[in-house]
């Protein structure tokens, strides 16, 4: 095994060695990625984590800024992504074999960077992808490379003989890019995965971190009710530590959320939690969520968030300003249970002294911040 090494070593020095440009770079980055990957698995076979660690992130580093064609720049982000969840996998496979693995170095660490990149995957595709509506013809991806990492529609050669063919080939690449590629599957699986190890080397933190990014991509999937279901937990982890700007930037994105799936209930205690004294939200999020807080409990829809304004996000607000129409008109009367922070708070106080068996009076004292008048007409204490 030690003799592998040694060769796969060798021929990855070489590799690094030859000539690169921006039409070959992709052939070069596919051999390096099989080449490391055989370094890494047998740096973990062999007992030598640090040296395999050592040798992914110089592997990184090595093909760091060779992009290749700059109308391709997603395609670097995806071989970096598949790079770090590759890594990631074989750190798992090891550590599960009896490979040790410490807090500041465990597979999670690899799989969040495999999905910071897929993030910059989809990024850069919606910026490079989008404005290709159809697939050039003849189709330039049909014919069978020699080799692998070699472009379909010039086999066998390194530079670009024929422009036009060329550039249709890098549309076809972008063309499926846009509507083949379900990039924030591959992101939220990411992250699930990086939140477990999180999880297992008790890295609370860390894992709350994932989790927020988790229900952004969520958010991008326009699956909303799960998003709000992963917010709501790292607000009360953030309000716990201290973290109160933090929290209060996660329920803005939770409010969203509560919104777009109609949640009135929620909807309501996130509006008395943003709006309450302990909040850290402007005071121009402050008045525009008091505001919507009194349409609601006067049974009117409340007004969009104005941050709602990408092109899914524009249909489902269409669509929810409807459903919020239709849903307070069903309900007749808003029922709230006060958060543990909330702008509309009751204050219990009793007798000071009282004998066993004496009737003992409570007194709820009502304390609104809120700009206007608010009315209790049904009072239940659990």
């Amino acid at each position: 095994l030690h003799s592998a090494q040694k060769a796969y070593q060798t021929a990855y020095s070489l590799l690094l060695e030859s000539k690169m440009n921006e039409f070959n770079v992709v052939e070069y980055k596919t051999i390096a990625g099989y080449v490391s990957y055989k370094i890494s698995r047998l740096g973990f076979r062999l007992s030598l984590p640090r040296d395999a660690i050592s040798h992914f992130r110089k592997h990184l580093d090595n093909f760091k800024t060779k992009t290749g064609v700059p109308e391709l720049g997603w395609e670097h982000a995806a071989w970096q992504a598949t790079q770090s969840a590759m890594f990631a996998q074989l750190f798992l496979d090891a550590h599960r074999n009896g490979q040790q693995a410490i807090q500041t170095q465990h597979p999670g660490i690899y799989f969040q960077l495999a999905a910071d990149y897929a993030i910059s995957r989809r990024k850069l595709a919606e910026e490079q992808c989008n404005q290709i509506q159809s697939y050039p013809q003849p189709d330039p991806l049909m014919d069978t490379p020699i080799f692998y990492g070699q472009r379909p529609w010039r086999p066998g050669k390194i530079e670009p003989v024929d422009l036009q063919r060329e550039k249709e080939g890098i549309e076809a690449l972008q063309y499926r890019e846009r509507t083949k590629t379900k990039h924030s599957e591959i992101i939220i699986k990411l992250q699930e995965s990086a939140i477990e190890q999180f999880e297992s080397f008790s890295s609370p933190r860390m894992k709350n971190q994932v989790k927020v990014q988790m229900a952004e991509e969520l958010m991008i999937a326009e699956r909303y009710g799960e998003a709000l279901a992963a917010f709501l937990p790292c607000v009360e982890v953030y309000r716990r530590e201290g973290w109160i700007k933090l929290a209060a930037a996660t329920l803005l994105k939770a409010i969203k959320c509560a919104f777009l799936t109609i949640n009135v209930e929620v909807y309501v205690n996130l509006c008395l939690d943003l709006i309450s004294p302990e909040s850290e939200s402007s005071l121009a999020d402050k008045q525009r969520i008091e505001q919507n807080l009194f349409l609601v409990l006067h049974l009117k829809p409340p007004l969009p968030e104005p941050s709602l304004t990408g092109k899914s996000e524009r249909a489902s607000v269409g669509q929810a300003a409807k459903n919020w129409k239709e849903k307070l008109e069903s309900m007749g009367k808003i029922v709230v249970t006060l958060p543990s922070t909330s702008t509309i708070d009751l204050a219990p106080s009793l007798a000071k002294s009282s004998k066993l068996g004496d009737v003992i009076n409570v007194t709820l004292s009502m304390r609104n911040f809120t700009t206007q008048q608010v009315e209790a007409t049904n009072i239940k204490c659990k």
